[in-house]
């Protein structure tokens, strides 16, 4: 019954300044956590796997040779050997 004794103009006074006081603390309290480190924005991601470990070359075996050229093959331009399977 007591609101009715006020003016409609003093309450739609009241109500522009308590929706902009909401405003204002809207902004005061969301900014800071838009600019804080602590908060992320976005969610963290998955960890990244390590990257698999690299296996050692095996050593050559003695029933396969190497197939690189020897430097008289290499200055003939045509293999020597006759050891290589194809």
């Amino acid at each position: 019954m007591a609101l009715l004794t006020i003016p409609r103009v003093c309450l739609s006074k009241l109500g522009l300044l308590l929706v902009f006081v909401v405003a204002i603390l809207d902004v005061a309290i969301t900014l800071p956590m838009k600019s804080s480190p602590s908060h992320p924005v976005l969610p963290p991601s998955r960890p990244v796997p390590p990257p698999p470990r690299s296996r050692p070359e095996p050593p050559p075996s003695p029933t396969h040779p190497d197939p690189s050229p020897t430097p008289e093959e290499f200055e003939s331009g045509f293999p020597l050997r006759t050891d290589i399977a194809i």
